[in-house]
């Protein structure tokens, strides 16, 4: 029994130039600007050229509408942070104007009564310069006065002394806590707090 091969046969390139080339020419058919009117004229593939051109805008349209949401999305962001970042600001403002009402407060109260003694310390003033305390109600004054301005701010309480006679003041340091006082007398001009000094050293305490 005698068996042949069988030779394998080549593929045949050439098989594949015409469709491609038909291929080509459709679609250069469709681009050319001549002839693809003159293809959309005919019924058929007028339509059919129609609906691929609506399916076209719709996606074209959807992928637009993505990217707005998303530029939309990124906005929305940015909104939140940027009413994040007001409110956190307008608590800190709220914060601040507590701390400058209750500042205003105790400078309030700190005046009424020290305005209230000036002209008592220079009525018992002595030729010494020491103040002699008054009795009853102005000790009392003094006192409270003295746990006033310990609670202050240090800078706040030194605008008030300025204004205020030394020797009265004295008295009023001799009843604070002398860190306070040293804190006051810091934020003093260096000349009024020498003066204070000297005054504070010359006046009996009154305690």
């Amino acid at each position: 029994m005698i068996v042949t091969r069988r030779r394998k046969r080549r593929f045949k390139f050439g098989r594949l130039l015409t469709p491609l080339v038909v291929i080509a020419i459709v679609a250069a058919a469709f681009v050319w600007p001549v002839s693809r009117g003159r293809l959309h004229a005919v019924a058929p593939v007028g339509v059919a050229m129609d609906a691929a051109a609506n399916a076209f805008d719709v996606v074209s349209l959807r992928q637009s509408a993505a990217e707005r949401q998303r530029t939309i999305a990124g906005l929305q962001r940015r909104v939140a942070d940027l009413q994040s970042d007001v409110q956190s600001r307008d608590k800190q403002i709220s914060a601040l104007t507590t701390q400058v009402n209750r500042t205003d407060e105790q400078l309030a109260q700190a005046s009424q009564p020290a305005q209230g003694a000036v002209t008592a310390p220079r009525a018992g003033q002595s030729a010494g310069g020491a103040v002699s305390p008054a009795p009853g109600g102005d000790a009392q004054q003094v006192a409270r006065t003295a746990k006033i301005w310990d609670e202050m701010d240090p800078a706040a309480a030194a605008k008030i002394v300025q204004r205020l006679p030394d020797a009265y003041v004295a008295r009023i340091f001799a009843e604070m806590d002398p860190d306070q006082v040293a804190e006051i007398l810091g934020a003093l001009p260096p000349k009024t707090a020498a003066t204070l000094t000297a005054t504070r050293a010359t006046s009996a305490p009154a305690r």
